[in-house]
This record gives C-alpha cells, sequence and structure tokens, in this order.
C-alpha cells in the first residue's frame, strides 16, 4: 500500500507545521516531531498529522478528492 498527501493536503499540513515547528525545539537529530496516520477507507484515505510534542491531531483529509 502506497500513502500520499495531494496538493490540498500538503497545503493543510505546511500550515500544521508552521503551527507547530517550535513546539518542541529538542526532537533530536532524527526529529521526530511529527506522526501521519492514514486510514484506509471504502471512500479512500483519512488523512491526519500529529504534533508529538503538544499532543494535537489535525485531520488534514481532503475529502473533496473522494
Amino acid at each position: 500500500m502506497e500513502f500520499k498527501l495531494n496538493k490540498a493536503e500538503e497545503a493543510a499540513w505546511q500550515q500544521f507545521y508552521n503551527e507547530h515547528k517550535h513546539c518542541a525545539d529538542n526532537t533530536g537529530a532524527i526529529g521526530g516531531q511529527f506522526t501521519f496516520i492514514f486510514t484506509p477507507t471504502g471512500l479512500g484515505s483519512c488523512v491526519e498529522v500529529k504534533c508529538n510534542a503538544c499532543n494535537e491531531i489535525k485531520d488534514i483529509t481532503d475529502i473533496d478528492n473522494w
């Protein structure tokens, strides 16, 4: 299985990243501050991104693409 972000989801991810990039400035050399969660459904894949520093999760799914 392959999971990709489309342009709308990439834009939503970039916004989330900009809001949370300073939550944990000490995530180390390999990062690990963000987790992407893909949930396949019969219509398409739901996409969520989580900031592991503050635990906020945002649904960035582009349902218009389903």
